[in-house]
């Protein structure tokens, strides 16, 4: 019998995951939401599920709450806190926490409200469902999103309100469930369970960013890391602490995606993003077919609720409405931030999909609970209507609102892009046809049709009519973006530090952010601690030998990577201008001018500095520079020796022990 479950469990997966395979497959060019396809398929799986025996085993696989809570949402929010900007998130800070709390308690009591007074339903059951169903999932928008290139703000806003006000959601439902219906007198233990929640995940995202720091190059080791620590967050957390467990794995994945980046392996890092995205892939798959096969499990109960569900679903749309229509002005009253324009307060009203977590709360309250199948008719109507209704217009709304078309400097831009495109094209076609690869008539043919579109694009260009102002912030963001590409291949190559890279990271990122570019952006510290400071000098003499001593040494090594990072990202800026200049790409001269005398005076000052640091400290300089040498020799070794592996010039024997050998030369490494 064991066997036999067993056998259902696998054959349902291996069908559930081929047909969402399929549908990924056939949506893949298209902007129809994908979980929207996937419940309508649910359906059908949950219709042929009973009518063809063949597929009776589809039954025995249902969508239950310790799925939910222990194999889908640790993962599904683990992904989400991983990929979220912790800056985008910190600027984002008011708008979120607010929707997330004062929002969600808002849309809950409108909704008791209403049930209360219009449906007659009890007080303490109306205010369950209304916390239970005012979580938002907003999945199937934000993949919309992705592929339209939506403002990366408004993005931040969604996500990270869907993520909290899960967690506030949770903690609520459980002190409801409980019995604890007045809110003032559970407002300390929601607050415990709250803090609770984001201090664990706090702590062991930091103690597993810490573990990742003694692991290099090897992707089984780090990602294994990373997908224990989003599990066994969660588990320890709400399983053995008895706090937020949805609060710690978002705090974690915040933590190891953002601190924890920079010590995750070079090589590792883009394998580490592709799992996380395969991950949730395979999540929101499977469980969004299964809410498909739940709602087909519930029809013959709908009928004679069908009138109160109608009038619930209205409720649950108009509390969003009301909520985000009042706290969202109210947030641009105090905000010190750019106001979040009317066209994105539709768009934030219209992403309330509910999903995963109402189903997972509605299938944890025992069914002889007061209410339990109207609260289940309920929650999977909303959830259905929400993502069917809600997803599949999302395209169109965001098409009125004016989020899928152009602004005139996209437009430009993405003119200015493919000019380059063009111009790379054309410079590989002369290359090929100088190596004999192509013929005289292909060559000309290709090179002919590239040149053409090109110039078109650069006429674009040239007559538009943008003000300098607008050109400028455009030539910026372009040579932003080279500064960017410097700084991350230096780190690479093993050149830079995770440190450095962050604080130049961070730097070129709120660049990006400041419209004037005469505002400067300062750098943000080397080391929380300066070699001066007066806490060092208390430790020293508390006796802390050497503290003064290691922190100077470490504050010479970073000092001279930031000198040397910015010395080389500003020629390859100023290398860039000079590409533009001669492509003729960009329309104002004057500008190229401009930025090629500022970008020489930043390398010059950079040479200075570093000048200044090496006479000042000559041997540890040196020491750096041999170290700095070393790091970029051995990073050669390693490229060649993966090609050479790649390739078969080397046997698979001879490979383990020049990588061995490669290895333990890096481990012993030391400045």
């Amino acid at each position: 019998m064991e066997n036999e479950f067993v056998l259902h469990a696998m054959l349902s997966v291996v069908t559930l995951l081929s047909v969402a395979t399929l549908v990924s497959f056939l949506l893949r060019n298209s902007k129809i939401p994908y979980t929207v396809v996937l419940v309508l398929v649910g359906l059908l799986i949950g219709f042929l599920g009973e009518q063809v025996a063949a597929l009776s085993f589809l039954e025995d696989f249902r969508l239950s709450p310790e799925l939910i809570f222990y194999v889908f949402l640790p993962t599904l929010i683990f992904e989400s806190a991983f990929h979220t900007n912790f800056r985008h998130f910190k600027q984002n800070m008011l708008t979120i926490s607010v929707l997330s709390t004062v929002g969600l308690l808002g849309s809950a009591l409108l909704i008791a409200s209403g049930m209360y007074y219009i449906l007659d339903i009890p007080w303490t059951v109306s205010l369950l469902f209304g916390v239970m169903i005012s979580a938002t999932d907003p999945i199937s928008v934000l993949s919309l999103f992705k592929k339209i290139g939506a403002p990366k703000r408004l993005s931040t806003i969604i996500e990270g309100e869907s993520l909290f006000n899960d967690g506030t959601a949770l903690v609520l439902f459980g002190l409801l469930l409980e019995g604890q219906t007045k809110l003032l007198s559970s407002f300390d233990d929601f607050l415990i369970v709250v803090t609770g929640g984001l201090l664990t995940g706090l702590i062991l995202g930091f103690v597993f960013s810490k573990a990742l720091d003694y692991v290099k190059n090897s992707k089984e080791i780090e990602i294994s890391i990373t997908l224990i620590l989003a599990h066994a967050t969660f588990i320890i957390a709400e399983y053995f602490l008895g706090v937020s467990g949805i609060l710690a794995t978002v705090a974690a994945g915040l933590v190891v995606g953002n601190y924890g980046a920079y010590k995750i392996s070079p090589e590792v890092k883009g394998i580490m993003e592709h799992f996380w995205d395969y991950s949730a892939f395979l999540a929101n798959s499977l469980l969004f077919l299964l809410v498909g096969i739940v709602v087909f499990s519930t029809k013959d109960a709908v009928g004679p609720l069908l009138i109160p569900l109608g009038f619930v679903i209205c409720l649950t749309l108009l509390a969003r409405m009301l909520v985000v229509y009042s706290v969202v002005p109210m947030i641009n009253l105090f905000s010190k931030r750019e106001k979040i324009p009317l066209a994105w307060m539709h768009i934030i009203h219209w992403s309330g999909l509910r999903g995963a977590l109402a189903v997972a709360l509605v299938l944890t309250i025992p069914e002889t609970f007061p209410y339990y199948q109207e609260l289940l008719i309920f929650t999977v109507g909303v959830i259905f209507f929400t993502i069917i209704f809600n997803g599949a217009t999302m395209p169109m709304m965001l098409s009125i609102f004016g989020l899928q078309s152009f602004s005139r400097m996209e437009y430009l831009e993405h003119e200015e892009n493919q000019a380059m495109l063009d111009q790379k094209v054309g410079k590989k076609l002369v290359h090929m046809k100088k190596k004999g690869f192509i013929s005289q008539d292909i060559f000309k043919q290709l090179s002919d049709k590239y040149k053409n579109h090109r110039d078109e694009c650069c006429e674009h260009i040239y007559e538009s009519d943008l003000e300098v102002a607008d050109l400028e912030r455009l030539l910026r963001r372009h040579l932003l973006g080279v500064e960017k590409r410097s700084v991350t291949k230096l780190y690479y190559h093993g050149e830079i530090t995770q440190e450095v890279l962050h604080i130049l990271l961070s730097n070129i990122q709120q660049q990006m952010t400041v419209d004037n570019p005469n505002n400067k952006v300062a750098l943000g510290k080397l080391t929380w601690l300066s070699s001066n400071s007066r806490l060092v000098i208390l430790m020293e003499n508390l006796g802390m030998k050497n503290l003064r001593k290691k922190i100077k040494k470490q504050e010479i090594m970073l000092r001279y990577e930031m000198y040397r990072a910015r010395t080389i990202s500003s020629a390859d800026a100023i290398s860039a201008l000079a590409e533009i200049k001669t492509d003729k790409i960009f329309p104002n001269t004057k500008l190229i001018s401009k930025y090629v005398k500022r970008y020489r005076l930043w390398k010059k000052k950079s040479l200075e500095k570093l000048a200044a640091l090496e006479k000042k400290n000559p041997r540890a300089c040196r020491n750096i520079q041999m170290y700095l040498a070393q790091q970029a020799a051995y990073h050669v070794e390693d490229k060649v020796l993966e090609e050479l592996k790649e390739s078969g010039m080397t046997s698979s024997k001879v490979y383990s022990e020049l990588r061995m050998e490669l290895d333990a030369k890096k481990a012993k490494l030391k400045f």
